[in-house]
């Protein structure tokens, strides 16, 4: 029955709901002959479901909704109630559900979506005025810039701010960044002070980074004329 099934390459391949048989021949001569019947059904899917029930993302945030079907191979029409290709984001914070349905067993599932704002952690520096007058130093646009002596002493404290206005309780490692030259200096940190202690003359970075989040970073451009 060629509106049930075809066979191409030796393989059976389902067309529509129905019956139908198939003939086997021998090509050995003896013309012997094996007769199956194939029956072709609709296998309808049995469960739906997202591999995650709940996933928390922040505002415009990417994520791909992966979810299976069982059997794999069942018949369905699916749909969700919001529209998306690839990956799916949110554009402000909040709770989201997003449904997934088989339009031909009414199964459905959901996933949760938390959607968080990106809370932006900065760095506040706070020079004394005694230092900047010592060393005849200015602090503008995260450029340090001072008149040395021998020995150069640099110190200040620093403040982390969340713009959640939540606190911040880490801790913060530094290093030193220079190009071309030797640099010889001794940088400590004591609680929320940084102490900096140098001979060396020209200009270099100190840059200050949170222990348990090494990509945020801050940046101190030091020149000592």
């Amino acid at each position: 029955n060629p509106s049930v099934i075809k066979i191409v390459e030796n393989k059976i391949i389902a067309l529509n709901c129905g019956e139908s048989y198939v003939n086997f021949v021998a090509t050995d001569g003896s013309l012997y002959v094996e007769k199956y019947l194939v029956s072709v059904e609709n296998i309808l899917v049995d469960q739906i479901a997202f591999c995650e029930q709940s996933v928390e993302l922040d505002v415009n945030q990417s994520y791909i909704p992966q979810f299976s079907i069982s059997p794999v191979y069942a018949l369905c029409d699916l749909s969700f109630d919001i529209d998306f290709d690839q990956s799916i984001s949110f554009d402000s914070a909040g709770n989201y559900t997003l449904n997934l349905v088989d339009n031909l067993t009414n199964k459905s599932c959901q996933m949760n979506f938390v959607v968080k704002d990106v809370v932006v952690i900065s760095y506040q520096l706070h020079f004394n005025n005694s230092f900047l007058t010592e060393y005849n130093a200015t602090y503008t646009n995260d450029t340090l810039t001072l008149t040395g002596k021998d020995t150069t002493i640099i110190y200040f404290d620093y403040s982390i701010v969340k713009s959640d206005n939540s606190s911040y309780t880490g801790s913060i490692l530094s290093n030193t960044e220079i190009t071309g030259e030797d640099l010889e200096c001794d940088v400590q940190t004591n609680s929320n002070t940084v102490i900096l202690s140098t001979s060396y003359k020209g200009s270099f970075d100190l840059i200050l980074s949170l222990v348990d989040n090494p990509a945020v970073t801050y940046t101190l451009h030091i020149v000592i004329e």
